[in-house]
């Protein structure tokens, strides 16, 4: 843009003189009347304005679209992972790979087979480290380690006259056990009721066998005699399978309880006979029982 420069002219003065002459004395003359001229002044040259610079030329139009300018965009945080949905209260946990827990119950062992009718149960116990590997939804395996306790008792009673004897024997056997087995169970449940079956291996840790006698003998009162042994001729080794079912309530994602009820049955003799035969132990009892047919002496403790 160009800013105009004011400039001011300055005007001729014109200027008029007029004379006066004294008259004389004796003559008078006629004035003479001259035309009085103007002096007239050459006019002096006006200043002459400094040329105006010429206005640029405008720029050319642009057809182009002027577009506002963008901003770079700011690079986005990376998202964060979203949580796990927690299971609702009516869903079942989500299935681990293993789940390892506490186990323990109680066993009742007896004989079957041939000429076992006068043998009876015992009651033992089993306690260990129950093992789940999760297969599929509907299937796991199962193992462990456990300390168990199975036996079985005889009992036998003898009258003599007005005497009665009760002879009883408890043998108990001592293993740790390795089962192996397939368990399916419902699946996506919180509740869920299963069924198992399979194998175990047991190694004989020890053995006890306890034989036991009671008497009345009527007016001389009554007595009662035991002694406790190992078990001559016990075997070291037992197998056998094992079929079961149970419930397993899932309360939380790592916790569960588990109720279940088994029957197995051993695949060996717990007591090789033959060894067995050739050891003898004395039980004492009064003398009014030394025909009944096993190893008796008198002692004042057996007596009333």
């Amino acid at each position: 843009m160009t800013t105009p420069t004011l400039r001011a002219a300055l005007p001729l003065s014109l200027a008029a003189v007029v004379a006066l002459a004294t008259p004389a004395a004796h003559a008078v003359e006629k004035p003479v009347v001259r035309p009085i001229m103007p002096k007239i002044e050459p006019k002096r040259d006006e200043a002459k304005p400094a040329p105006k610079p010429a206005p640029k030329p405008a720029p050319a139009p642009d057809n182009k679209r002027t577009e506002p300018r963008k901003e770079k965009a700011k690079p986005k945080p990376a998202p964060k992972p979203a949580p796990k949905p927690a299971p609702k209260k009516d869903d079942a946990p989500p299935d681990t790979a293993w789940v390892a827990g506490l186990a323990g119950g109680l066993n009742v062992g007896f004989l079957s087979g041939e000429g076992t009718e006068k043998f009876g149960s015992n009651v033992g116990f089993n306690v260990g480290l129950k093992v789940l590997r999760y297969l599929a939804p509907f299937a796991d395996l199962e193992t462990g380690l456990y300390f168990t306790t199975k036996g079985y008792t005889t009992e036998n009673a003898t009258i003599v006259g007005e005497n009665q004897l009760t002879l009883g024997v408890t043998n108990t056997f001592k293993y740790v056990q390795v089962p192996a087995m397939i368990r399916l169970a419902v699946p996506k449940a919180k509740i869920k009721p299963y069924a198992n079956g399979g194998f175990y291996l047991a190694f004989l840790t020890g053995s006890e066998r306890e034989d036991a006698a009671s008497w009345d003998l009527g007016a001389q009162g009554t007595g009662s005699s035991s002694r406790a042994y190992d078990i001559p001729g016990a075997q070291s080794f037992d197998a056998g399978f094992h079929v079961g079912g149970g419930v397993e309530w899932r309360f939380t994602d790592k916790a569960s309880f588990i109720a279940e009820v088994g029957y197995e049955r051993g695949l060996t003799d717990p007591v090789d006979e033959t060894k067995a035969a050739k050891t003898s132990q004395k039980l004492l009892l009064p003398d009014e029982f030394k025909d009944v047919g096993v190893d008796t002496a008198a002692s004042p403790e057996n007596k009333a």
